[in-house]
């Protein structure tokens, strides 16, 4: 699953995946509102995405929330 708030960069990776022939759900949405339930991913992965948060701590507090307990 991958996200990010940049269509054009949604639409790359959608390149890229289906080059390599990929399933891979990818959502549009801004990283301190994920419309994920709470608790709902085991693991979290961030490249250069955490640099462009605009709050880290809340940023932080998202990806805490959307996380299951020991991811």
């Amino acid at each position: 699953m991958g996200s990010d708030f940049c269509h054009p960069m949604l639409a790359e990776a959608q390149r890229k995946i289906a080059d390599r022939k990929i399933s891979s759900p990818l959502f549009e949405a801004d990283a301190l509102s994920l419309p994920l339930a709470d608790g709902s991913l085991d693991l979290i992965t961030v490249a250069f995405g955490f640099r462009n948060l605009a709050n880290y701590r809340r940023g932080m507090q998202e990806l805490w929330r959307v996380l299951k307990p020991g991811g």
